[in-house]
């Protein structure tokens, strides 16, 4: 009996494919998809953090995107992961819509640590993935480019009436 492959020149190219991306470097996401940052002391910054994204938008007249809120986030994460936030600089952040999300995150953050204590680096940026989480899960729920930031105000006048 010989022990020849037979596998079909399909079933050869999906296995090889299949190696190939085994091999190449996957990129880190960023998302977090958990409750572990929605804890009653974190919901606050959380909350603030919301509602500073949605300012943005209403000061760019509902222009951005949740692509620009994702740029804007993950460049806040980076700069968390190297300095204390209130170290950041936004000189660095290309596109006016990034800056004025950045700016006003660390604007709300500023004022709501001025009464109470500052919260951990490392919560901070749990506070951001979480809400990238939020803005992968309604741009696929909605299929739409402001899926997350359409969602936000009814999410925000929901809380604020409870």
């Amino acid at each position: 009996m010989g022990n020849k492959n037979r596998l079909s020149w399909d079933q050869k190219r999906k296995a090889k494919l299949k190696k190939r991306a085994s091999r190449s470097p996957q990129p880190v996401s960023l998302v977090y998809h958990g409750n572990k940052f929605r804890r009653p002391e974190l919901l606050g910054v959380y909350l603030e953090t919301e509602w500073a994204i949605h300012d943005s938008d209403v000061m760019a007249k509902q222009s951005m995107i949740d692509v620009d809120v994702e740029h804007s986030l993950e460049f806040l994460i980076e700069e968390l992961r190297r300095r204390p936030w209130g170290e950041i600089e936004i000189d660095e952040l290309q596109g006016d819509v990034q800056v004025l999300v950045v700016d006003t995150i660390l604007d709300r953050w500023k004022e709501l640590f001025e009464h109470r204590p500052q919260l951990k680096r490392d919560d901070l940026i749990g506070i951001l993935r979480t809400t990238l989480g939020s803005i992968k899960t309604r741009g696929e729920m909605y299929l739409s480019p402001r899926g997350y930031l359409d969602y936000l105000p009814k999410f925000l006048n929901s809380i604020a009436s409870a």
